[in-house]
C-alpha cells in the first residue's frame, strides 16, 4: 500500500456536457451501458433522457481537446424515456444494455422500469415497483439483474425476460437520508464480485447508540424502559448468490465484531482477483481526510492507505466512487 503513486488526474466529460455547466447535476450522466457487438454506448442524463453515442475515443474525451460543437457528431439520436412533465420530474438511477432483446433498461427511483428499443428507438413503459427501487445492478455474467426494492428486498430478475427469479429480505433495514450535498439522496450502491457469486451492498442503516453512562441504572430504578437514540451509518454487507437467491454472507466489521464507522456512500468495489472489497472512510485523524479501506470476503476489515489532498482526500466534500 506504500507504494502507490498518483500518475495522473484529470477530469472527463460526456460529450453532450457543456463546458459552462459542466459542474450542473443537470448534465451529468446517470449511467452508461455499452453494446459491446454493435459499438454505441447509451448516456442515461438526470433528465431523464437516453444518448445513443458511438462508443469510441470519443465518447469520453479530456475536457481540454475539443469543442461541442465537434462533439454533436458522436450522438447518434436522443430520446426521452417518458413524456417531458413526467421525466423531468423522476430521479434515475440507472441503464443496463440487455442483448437478447436489444433494449436498454432505465430504472428510476420512483420505481418506473423503461425499455428502450434499439432499432425502433422508441421507449415503453415495461413495469412499476409500487415501492420503488433503491439500487440496480447487472451481474458481470449478465445472468441476473438485481433491484433493491423499497420494501427493503433484493429483487433477482431473469434479465432476458425480467422473470422473477428470486426475492431475498434485507438482513437489516436501510434508511435513505440526503446527502451532504444538495437535494440528492444517499442511494444504496451494489458492487459484484467479478464472477458473479458475491453481491456488496452498501446502504446506510439505522445504528442504536445508548445515551450516557449508567443511564441503564438510572432508569431501571425510575421503573421506565431505556431510550435509545438512533443514528445512520453506513454499513458494508455482503451476499452470496446461490439456488434460493442471495442470501446473507458476512457483515462488514473489526475483528472485534464491531462496525466499521466513517464510512461514505456510493464508494465500494470489488478487487479485480475477487479478493478484497475496498471502501473509503473518513480519517480519523480529524481535519476532513478520507482514506481507501479493505474488507476481506469474510467482512473483517483489512487494510488502508490514506488519501492525500492530490488525490481527493482533502475533505472538499464532494462524492468519492471506487472503481477496481
Amino acid at each position: 500500500m506504500r507504494n502507490l503513486v498518483l500518475l495522473r488526474d484529470e477530469r472527463r466529460r460526456h460529450i453532450n456536457e457543456d463546458h459552462a455547466s459542466a459542474a450542473d447535476a443537470a448534465d451529468a450522466t446517470v449511467a452508461l451501458a455499452i453494446d459491446p457487438v454493435q459499438g454505441v454506448g447509451y448516456l442515461l442524463l438526470p433528465t431523464g433522457v437516453l444518448l445513443a453515442c458511438a462508443a469510441d475515443a470519443s465518447l469520453l474525451h479530456h475536457h481540454q481537446q475539443q469543442h461541442k460543437q465537434q462533439q454533436q457528431s458522436s450522438i447518434l439520436w436522443s430520446i426521452p424515456l417518458l413524456p417531458f412533465e413526467e421525466t423531468n420530474s423522476k430521479e434515475w438511477l440507472g441503464a443496463f444494455y440487455l442483448a437478447e432483446q436489444h433494449v436498454v433498461l432505465c430504472v428510476a427511483a420512483s420505481g418506473e422500469m423503461v425499455t428502450v428499443d434499439c432499432d425502433s428507438r422508441e421507449a415503453s413503459l415495461l413495469g412499476m415497483i409500487d415501492s420503488g427501487i433503491f439500487a440496480a445492478s447487472l451481474s458481470p455474467d449478465e445472468e441476473l439483474l438485481v433491484f433493491l426494492t423499497g420494501n427493503e428486498t433484493l429483487l433477482c430478475l431473469a434479465p432476458a425476460d425480467l422473470e422473477v427469479l428470486h426475492e431475498t429480505k434485507l438482513a437489516y433495514p436501510l434508511t435513505i437520508s440526503s446527502s451532504c450535498s444538495g437535494n440528492n439522496k444517499a442511494w444504496p450502491h451494489l458492487s459484484w464480485r467479478g464472477d458473479g457469486q458475491f453481491l456488496v451492498v452498501l446502504g446506510e442503516e439505522w445504528a442504536m447508540e445508548k445515551e450516557g453512562a449508567n443511564r441503564g441504572k438510572k432508569l431501571l430504578q425510575q421503573g421506565t424502559q431505556q431510550q435509545e437514540e438512533r443514528r445512520r451509518r453506513w454499513q458494508v454487507r455482503i451476499y452470496e448468490r446461490g439456488e434460493q437467491g442471495l442470501l446473507m454472507h458476512a457483515l462488514g466489521r473489526h475483528e472485534d465484531n464491531t462496525p466499521v464507522e466513517g464510512l461514505e456512500g456510493r464508494a465500494v468495489a470489488w478487487a479485480t482477483d475477487g479478493s478484497l472489497i475496498a471502501a473509503v472512510q473518513q480519517s480519523k485523524s480529524g481535519g476532513g481526510g478520507k482514506q481507501v479501506i479493505f474488507f476481506e470476503r469474510n467482512g473483517l476489515r483489512h487494510r488502508e492507505f490514506a488519501l492525500t489532498a492530490a488525490d481527493g482526500g482533502g475533505g472538499g466534500g464532494g462524492r468519492t466512487e471506487l472503481r477496481l
